[in-house]
């Protein structure tokens, strides 16, 4: 039954239907709301006036009909509340399922958590058996702990005690063992890199004094209280044979705070537990009444530095991280308890976590201070301090009753809504409050009353920032209504800095103690030197980018373990560094000047010129201002933010640092390397589409016509900005050097209705407008007809090919609103052998138009498009894709990562949009995926004001619902008329390709075989291309040679070339040496028909039609570095089998006994009435040695596989 279907989803979690919340205003925090019972199924359930025993009657029923029978009986009442609740409670009835799915699926293993419990009772066990030892001094304790083993060091924290120290270190039996964290909670998921179990240790009162907050005491006297018990708990592991392993490590990445970590060596025993891929940590705590809270306030100093007697000891700076470290310490407890009892008032709490948690893992985020800062305890904390407040009123932001997906969300919202930097929360157990600051603090603030500490202390206003912004996607992710937004939010991992962001570089981390600046002042604001450096490079990098950048990441690896024998981890080690990501403004970060402050003001100027050094100078601006500014040369292989960037730190950090930089991601623009000079490709494209523009106007203007003009449009990949080679001047060698366009004249009842007639009468108009043209100055130009330009059709096709004194060619042919009419009628009469002529019209013209219109339009709109389709491009055409796979089909390819760009923002760089496209190619199932685009919406950014704001800046989330879904029924139709993709494997699907297969459609007879083998070769290159372009121990000059180099082993056959070198593929000028004798155009028809030929592409064009059911040919460039092109050929299958002889088999044949046993061919089968003579198979040699003869001189070399 339905109702049975619904009552599976029934919420565990949901609450009653008159207590649904719309929006975050409507949040209320009744005390009856919290009170209310989580199962409301017991009253639901008498909504449909049925009986248990009537409903299992209904169901016997229903099965005994059988399901011929169609079920008539409507949705219950409760039904409809069910469905009602999940989609209030998570979104739609399929994201809870989904959202049900994920949390079965990253719970850990029932095994592996009793074998870990097993583990750590064994801990506690050994823990608990440690003898105490009497107050020892600093001699003493260290003579104790080599007495036990001499491989054992304490692991103090830099500076370590002076030799004559009067406090005493002592080890005692902890207060309480206590397990903390996500295994404590329950919230713990499965993670590929393993997971960490912590277990913490209460050091008792008696061991420490109240002085002892003071200058580094208490982490010197927890340093050996680990070190004694790490001693002791080896020597027990020894004597009792337990498989357990113990080294340091750096709890978060703070060097003030190392713990204990237990690992175990491989084996199938009861302590064995290598095969969770977890560790265990064990860390030293205090009691929270050990020291008062208000002395380690942030604005107290508690390193008591050594100043000259005339200094004011209040000029000693605050120690923020050092008193959060130990404020840390002291409510390890308390913060258990409240996550604990939070867990308890929320049933939702824990899946919630979870999701979190698989958030916060997939973007990069955790506690450490290397990866951010923020991890599962930070997210539970502030989620159990918003169900107790959180908002200005201090009313609760999240409900106990809400579900997971509620708690997860609204938490989101709450990140991304409210600036902890101009604001701070503070919380007690009993409530919390945001409160605005009187001034930005630079880092978040979460802080606690009574403890008073900033539970946020460990994060960087980088990391802050970063976490606000992915808040902020997400949010706009799982408010998209239209498309399944899931496996973006919880499923992709989004970590790889090739794909993350839109340029990204490394420094060397320096030595700390080869840097002069690491001041004790700065040691004792920040204990840890990659926190200072980070925090340093980030201040430089914020103020001289500005809002070239939307965020800027600074990434550092986590300081590994080590051994018992060493007392401490170098935390910066040669060859350390750091990965500064760069998330671009695509609008402002390829501007050329960095504008200052007016002449007029002083104290700012100075500040810009001190900052900017030589750079900066003062200029007059074309509105009349006079300003300080720094203006940046363009380099074609560099992004301008990467020379700020380098002249920066060459500044800020020295020459020897900016030496250190690599930029490796700006490398890939080298493949587009071209001979432009010093002019960007934007402003090359522009001036081609400026001369045919002119070239438009000038046309609309002819008088001598009997039809008006109506319009001239361009069909062109230079005309969109997307060709592969750039538009130079007098340039005819590169791929797209004379653009095509349609002329549109005014429509008139008076042309022909026979085809060939209505040809003849276009080539008469462009002969007349040959004619206008050639008597101005400014144009050159002649008219032919082409009789394969429509393939099938015995028609010839006028053209008018047009040369502008400005140095382009374009070649214009003629529409009319007849013209797919009589096209139509020559498909009905050839039936069913039709050359599907009225398809190839509607796209050699049509289509076209409207394509490179939308094309261009959202090349202007995002910026980094086209040199991400170019480089696209280049990949396609390098791994010989490009025959067989359509410039408009990549081109719509191109655009997915920039109209539907979840989880990133569209991209700002021609490299990210390129891997980005090419990450999607690897992933895309496209035999049940369709590729869907939105290409006329407008920006997401600029909808309606009275519609909910999107924050982020992330494209694709508020699609046109009745679009997405004519488009998706489309697809379905598709795939249920061809089931076996023989006609188009991929569907693309827009507004105005509403059929989704304009570009990609197959018109060979073997279509089938060609279009799901290159669409299959795609995706698999793709994959492997990724994972070149991932690899980090890759050069740069090898990443880009693997990427694209094509592996000609998987073809049958591959011929070498000699012409149509890298001049055609990167539209570089080489007709002479001599500069001056280049620029200008062929003086004659036959001089310009030769000078734009492309013999390689005729000779494909040649060898695919002549042997299009034999051989499936690829065409391509062979790798960066060089010029031959070459083309590849793979033998259907169907014709490589021996078979029988007859008349009209297609393809040239030899008896197959006379290649018995030779390579490429399979053995004939005989049986039956087959005579061995008669059999035959494909004549490998004769095609090989006929395509040497059609190539000729142009066929360096033919392999045979």
């Amino acid at each position: 039954m339905v109702k049975r279907k619904i009552d599976k989803v029934t919420l565990k979690e949901s609450e009653p239907a008159d207590q649904q919340v719309k929006s975050l205003a409507d949040l209320v925090s009744e005390s009856d709301h919290d009170s209310q019972s989580d199962a409301p199924s017991d009253d639901n359930s008498n909504h449909s006036g049925e009986s248990d025993e009537e409903e299992e009657d209904e169901e016997e029923q229903d099965e005994k009909a059988g399901a011929s029978k169609p079920n008539k009986q409507s949705l219950s009442a409760q039904d409809v509340q069910v469905a009602r609740e999940t989609a209030e409670y998570f979104k739609s009835n399929i994201f809870k399922l989904q959202i049900d799915e994920l949390l079965s699926t990253v719970n850990p293993s029932d095994k592996h958590v009793k074998k870990l419990e097993k583990v750590l009772h064994k801990l506690h066990a050994l823990i608990s058996s440690v003898p105490a030892t009497s107050p020892l001094s600093l001699t003493e304790a260290e003579d104790l702990i080599a007495s036990i083993s001499r491989k054992i060091a304490i692991p103090f924290s830099n500076p370590k005690p002076a030799r004559d120290v009067k406090y005493f270190f002592q080890y005692l039996t902890p207060e309480k063992i206590n397990v903390i964290g996500g295994f404590s909670l329950k919230t713990a998921i499965k993670r590929p890199d393993g997971n960490s179990i912590d277990l913490n240790l209460l050091m008792p009162s008696s061991i420490l004094q109240d002085k002892d907050y003071l200058n580094y005491r208490y982490f010197h006297k927890r340093s050996f209280y680990l070190a004694y018990l790490a001693s002791r708990l080896q020597e027990l592991a020894k004597s009792q044979d337990l498989p357990f392993v113990f080294t340091y490590k750096y709890l978060n990445d703070d060097p003030l705070k190392p713990v204990l970590r237990v690992s175990s060596t491989a084996g199938k025993g009861d302590y064995h537990f290598a095969s969770t891929k977890s560790a265990i940590y064990i860390s030293v705590s205090a009691l929270e009444t050990t020291f008062d809270p208000k002395k380690l306030a942030i604005d107290r100093n508690a390193i008591r530095v050594q100043l000259p007697k005339s200094s004011d000891p209040n000029l000693l700076p605050p120690t923020v991280l050092y008193n959060s470290a130990i404020l840390s310490d002291l409510t390890v407890a308390p913060y258990l308890r409240f996550l604990h009892a939070a867990s308890s008032d929320c049933a939702a709490f824990k899946d919630a976590c979870k999701l979190a948690r698989l958030w916060l893992y997939q973007r990069g985020f955790s506690s450490s201070a290397s990866k951010g800062g923020f991890g599962h305890f930070e997210w539970a904390m502030l989620m159990a301090i918003l169900l107790k407040g959180g908002s200005a009123q201090g009313s609760k932001v999240l409900l106990s009753g809400y579900s997971s997906y509620q708690l997860f969300k609204a938490t989101l919202e709450f990140i991304q809504a409210n600036d902890l930097t101009n604001g701070r929360l503070e919380f007690s157990f009993t409530g919390a409050k945001y409160v605005m600051n009187s001034a930005n603090t630079g880092v978040p603030v979460v802080v606690d009353n009574e403890y008073k500490l900033n539970i946020f202390y460990n994060m960087s206003a980088w990391s802050y920032n970063y976490l606000r912004h992915e808040a902020a996607v997400t949010c706009d992710l799982l408010s998209d209504l239209v498309r399944d937004r899931f496996d973006s939010i919880f499923l992709k991992n989004i970590t790889k800095p090739e794909i993350r962001y839109d340029t990204f570089f490394k420094i060397d981390l320096p030595i700390p103690d080869e840097d002069l600046s690491y001041t004790p002042f700065e040691k004792i604001k920040y204990p840890s030197y990659k926190k200072y450096f980070t925090s340093k490079l980030y201040r430089i990098l914020s103020q001289g980018l500005g809002i070239r950048t939307k965020q800027i990441a600074l990434l550092t690896k986590d300081t590994p373990q080590w051994g018992l024998d060493r007392r401490r981890m170098h935390e910066v080690k040669h060859g350390d560094y750091v990965l500064v990501g760069l998330v671009l403004n695509d609008q402002e970060c390829e501007r050329l000047v960095t504008f200052g402050p007016d002449a007029e003001h002083v104290e700012e100027t100075k500040a810009f010129r001190n900052f900017w050094g030589n750079k900066a100078e003062l200029r007059r601006f074309q509105d009349g201002s006079i300003k300080e500014a720094v203006v940046w040369a363009a380099n074609p292989n560099k992004l301008i933010v990467n020379s700020i960037c380098q002249y920066l730190i060459d500044r800020h950090l020295g020459g020897e640092l900016a030496s250190t930089l690599k930029f490796d991601h700006d490398k890939l623009l080298r493949v587009l390397q071209q001979d432009g000079g010093s002019s960007s490709s934007r402003a090359l494209f522009q001036a081609k589409q400026s001369a045919f523009q002119k070239l438009v106007y000038f046309i609309q203007e002819i008088k001598e016509l009997p039809l008006r003009v109506n319009a001239v449009y361009g069909t062109s990949s230079s005309l969109r900005d997307t060709s592969l080679g750039l538009p130079l001047p007098f340039d005819l060698q590169s791929d797209d050097s004379v653009a095509s366009g349609v002329i549109e004249f005014e429509s008139s009842s008076k042309w022909p209705d026979d085809i060939d007639a209505v040809e003849k009468l276009k080539t008469a108009f462009l002969l007349k407008l040959e004619e206008v043209l050639n008597n101005s100055n400014d144009y050159k130009a002649s008219t032919g007809v082409e009789d394969d330009f429509m393939d099938g059709a015995a028609v010839s096709i006028g053209f008018l090919q047009v040369l502008t004194g400005d140095g382009y060619a374009f070649k214009l042919r003629v529409a009319t609103y007849k013209d797919a009419l009589l096209y139509t009628k020559l498909d009905t009469k050839a039936g069913p052998h039709s050359a599907n002529l009225a398809l190839q019209y509607k796209q050699k013209y049509l289509s076209c138009i409207s394509h490179t219109r939308v094309i261009h339009t959202l090349s202007l709109r995002f910026p980094f498009y086209s040199s991400a389709v170019r480089l696209v491009k280049s990949w396609f055409n390098a791994h010989l894709l490009t025959g067989q796979m359509s410039e408009e089909a990549i081109e719509l390819l191109t655009l997915v990562p920039f109209l539907d760009s979840a989880p990133y923002l569209p991209p700002s760089s021609g490299m990210t949009g390129f891997t980005r496209t090419l990450e999607f190619l690897s992933t895309w199932n496209w035999r049940d995926d369709p590729i869907i685009l939105d290409v006329d919406k407008q920006s997401d950014r600029t909808r309606d004001a009275d519609a909910k704001q999107v924050t982020s800046g992330v494209e694709g989330t508020r699609m046109d619902n009745a679009l997405y879904l004519k488009l998706v029924d489309s697809f379905k139709k598709l795939r249920e008329t061809d089931p076996v993709l023989s006609h188009a494997p991929l569907f693309i699907g827009t507004r105005h390709d509403i059929t989704g297969v304009a570009w990609t459609r197959n018109s060979e007879v073997k279509g089938t075989i060609r279009g799901k083998l290159v669409a299959a070769r795609m995706t698999a290159l793709a994959r492997k291309t990724v994972e070149v372009l991932t690899l980090s121990r890759v050069t740069a000059k090898e990443r880009i040679r693997h990427v694209f180099e094509p592996s000609v082993g998987d073809y049958d056959l591959v011929i070498y070339t000699r012409g149509n070198n890298r001049a055609a593929s990167t539209g570089s000028a080489k007709d002479s040496g001599f500069k001056n004798l280049g620029k200008r155009f062929p003086k004659s028809p036959e001089e310009l028909a030769a000078k734009t030929c492309k013999p390689v592409d005729a000779l494909y064009h040649e060898l695919s039609a002549m042997y299009k059911d034999t051989i499936i040919f690829f065409k391509g460039t062979l790798g960066v570095e060089q010029n031959n092109n070459i083309i590849g050929g793979v033998w259907y299958r169907d014709v490589v089998d021996a078979r029988q002889f007859k008349i009209g088999l297609g393809f040239n044949s030899i008896p197959a006994s006379a290649v018995s046993g030779s390579s490429g061919h399979k053995k004939a089968k005989t049986g039956g009435n087959n005579s061995a003579t008669t059999m035959v198979v494909l004549n490998k040699e004769a095609i090989l040695k006929e395509i040497e003869n059609l190539g000729g001189d142009l066929i360096d070399e033919i392999e045979l596989k």
